[in-house]
């Protein structure tokens, strides 16, 4: 992707304005799909992979979602006691709590 200035003016602002056509959506959507197949043989470094990816996704979704429930719905899942080993990796941001 080309950083135009429209792309860094849209990465500047306070709600995503692409929502649900966004990055994040198609992430989440992705992961969901994968993860629900129980016949899928994962390896350690795929999960801890994906694990990474989707904490990073609803981080930016409870960050810029433009929809309130969302965003509300991402920031409960956040809470989850789930998330400490990539909390303390660094780069959280408490005011997501």
């Amino acid at each position: 992707m080309r950083l135009t200035g429209k792309t860094l003016a849209m990465l500047g602002q306070r709600e995503c304005q692409l929502w649900p056509e966004c990055g994040c959506y198609h992430i989440l959507e992705r992961w969901g799909k994968l993860l629900s197949n129980d016949e899928t043989e994962w390896k350690l470094i795929e999960l801890e992979a994906g694990e990474t990816v989707i904490f990073a996704t609803l981080c930016c979704v409870v960050a810029h979602c433009p929809d309130t429930e969302v965003r509300e719905y991402m920031r409960q899942q956040l809470k989850h006691p789930f998330w400490q080993r990539q909390k303390s990796m660094g780069g959280w941001t408490s005011n997501l709590d």
